[in-house]
């Protein structure tokens, strides 16, 4: 496992990269145990360059989006993206143990190679939630209850 790694890993500093197929890639059982061995070493080290070298390894944009939300969703991890390479953050969600990689990326494949994008609220009608909250009101201090007497704006000298 960890020699797959260090093959898909020398992929980011071989000048061939561009050549390389990134479907053909993500598909390939190579692929898959180096990212079965990145994750083992996320579980027991909590190291993330592994996953986040596995992710950038990517020239095409759908094939990052894809790796990062899998990894997401799988160690409950926050990707945040920046001048084309991906970081990833620990959160507190519960990691989905039960995420299948092979599943996930036959839906992939059933989705045209699009990432799924995540859900946009409507803009018909607000949110139950939202709907019943109103911002507080404010109260300027030279006009509220709390100011002392003898203060700025009440006439009197100290």
């Amino acid at each position: 496992m960890k020699e797959s790694y260090k093959l898909v890993e020398s992929l980011n500093k071989n000048r061939l990269k561009t050549l390389i197929d990134s479907k053909k890639l993500l598909f390939s059982p190579l692929y898959s145990e180096a990212l079965s061995f990145a994750i083992e070493q996320f579980l027991t080290h909590k190291n993330l360059t592994c996953l986040e070298t596995l992710i950038n390894v990517f020239e095409d944009r759908q094939y990052k989006l894809f790796a990062a939300h899998w990894v997401e969703e799988r160690l409950g991890l926050k990707c945040s993206a920046k001048a084309e390479t991906y970081r990833l953050s620990r959160t507190d969600a519960v990691p989905n143990d039960k995420l299948s990689l092979k599943v996930s990326l036959e839906l992939f494949a059933k989705n045209g190679f699009k990432s799924k994008e995540s859900p946009q609220p409507s803009t018909g009608k607000p949110s139950a939630g939202k709907a019943g909250r109103k911002g507080a009101k404010r109260v300027d201090m030279l006009d509220s209850w709390a100011r002392l007497p003898g203060c700025y704006g009440t006439g009197k000298r100290q």
